[in-house]
């Protein structure tokens, strides 16, 4: 009967931790017209924010996960008519070093930590349909990138540095 409570306590404390993880995102958009990047930042961030488990940062931290890197332009006949626009998306985060002393050779050939890029997509499209572009990315990150980070993170980061707790007696 304790090894019952103790299975159901502990899947209570894994769905809290989990609910509780947030994920830290640097989106970096660069776009030349402004109008159209800011555009395109306020559509992701708004659709990064609506995944309630992310958090959306334009700048980059120690503890940035994932950074969501955005290229585009808008495409234009001769003369001048506006036919749509172009996106390149690539996803990376910083290669992970373990603290074994014997492999800082990465940053000190690299000068920091070396980038992982994880996925690139291009998208282009009418620029009436930039809304469901923009959706559709952050849809695809988060199939793509978010629920794997879900699925090998099931306990926030925080509880793998605190000191271990004292074991139960029986």
């Amino acid at each position: 009967m304790k090894t019952i409570r103790i299975a159901v306590l502990f899947a209570m404390v894994q769905l809290n931790a989990a609910a509780a993880e947030h994920y830290l995102i640097r989106l970096a958009i660069s776009i030349d017209e402004a109008p159209f990047r800011e555009r395109v930042q306020s559509l992701l961030s708004r659709e990064l924010r609506k995944l309630g488990d992310v958090e959306v940062s334009d700048q980059e931290q120690p503890q940035t996960d994932l950074t969501l890197g955005v290229t585009g332009f808008r495409t234009n006949l001769k003369d001048g008519t506006d036919t749509g626009f172009a996106l390149s998306v690539i996803v990376t985060r910083r290669f992970p070093l373990s603290l074994d002393p014997s492999e800082k050779w990465a940053q000190q050939l690299f000068g920091k930590q070396p980038l992982q890029i994880l996925e690139s997509r291009l998208y282009d499209d009418a620029p009436a349909n930039i809304e469901q572009t923009c959706t559709g990315i952050v849809a695809h990150f988060d199939v793509e990138q978010l629920d794997y980070m879900r699925k090998m993170y099931i306990l926030p980061r925080s509880v793998f540095i605190s000191p271990p707790a004292a074991p139960v007696k029986p």
